[in-house]
């Protein structure tokens, strides 16, 4: 089940466009380089939205009569610039912006909204399972406990953004109409359960077929890994939580603290 806010926004970012690239191929300045200053102009003014796709570099360097390797050197440039996302197999994009955020035990979706960046939560699995001696370690429960496992997609402007992972006790979880539309932590905190403190983990690894496909990235991109542990205040695990999001589009800020 699925949130459609946003759909049609998203939809259409995935339908590749042909930019309108203004260059004279009479001038003294590079081709590539008009090239490159017409592209990055489209992009900065809004012409070209954040995670936009593409035409294919073939069918553009035809549309625009030049050269791949001019076209290339062109793109290169943008993409060195941070302007451009390039992924084999996956195309050209417009680079999404990215999202800076501090650790922190508040909801996701509420940090999105602040930054000025809608999101939208689309919940591809939900379901009850029997916490096997592994989940109930990481959970600090009973072995057969009735856990309620969660799995969602995370967008923010019309951008794949995450796949999110979260177990949750059953008589603490929302229901599968509540949690579609709104955050995990907007229903514990419409619902009395405080978080008090947890345990979090940041890394790195690579994409599976399955979550490239999901986060429209190439098999093998990097992903960043967040694995969180949420505690109430009795100290019971109320989330325990795998993420991983696309490492273009996700930056977290850690305090550093020096020693007196």
């Amino acid at each position: 089940m699925s949130n459609p806010h946003g759909k049609d926004n998203a939809d259409q970012l995935d339908v590749p466009v042909a930019p309108r690239i203004v260059f004279d191929s009479r001038s003294s300045t590079p081709l590539h380089q008009q090239i490159t200053q017409s592209l990055a102009s489209l992009i900065d003014s809004g012409a070209l939205l954040p995670g936009q796709l593409l035409e294919d570099e073939v069918s553009m360097s035809r549309r625009l009569g030049v050269s791949r390797p001019t076209l290339r050197r062109a793109l290169q440039v943008l993409t060195d610039e941070g302007k451009l996302s390039r992924r084999p197999r996956v195309g050209t994009r417009v680079m999404p912006r990215v999202f800076q955020r501090d650790p922190s035990l508040a909801s996701l979706s509420d940090d999105l909204r602040a930054a000025g960046r809608e999101p939208r939560t689309d919940v591809l699995q939900y379901r009850v399972v029997f916490a096997d001696s592994g989940l109930a370690a990481d959970m600090h429960c009973l072995e057969g406990k009735e856990i309620v496992a969660l799995e969602r997609l995370r967008w923010a402007e019309g951008n794949r953004m995450g796949i999110m992972r979260n177990w949750i006790p059953a008589d603490l979880a929302p229901s599968l109409t509540a949690i579609s539309s709104g955050g995990l932590y907007a229903f514990f905190k419409s619902h009395g359960i405080v978080l008090r403190g947890g345990v979090q983990r940041i890394s790195a690894r690579s994409a599976t077929p399955t979550e490239a496909e999901l986060l429209h990235v190439a098999s093998g991109a990097p992903l960043l890994r967040v694995r969180r542990s949420a505690y109430d205040e009795s100290g019971r695990v109320v989330d325990l939580a795998d993420h991983l999001y696309d490492a273009e589009q996700y930056d977290l800020t850690l305090p550093l603290n020096f020693p007196a």
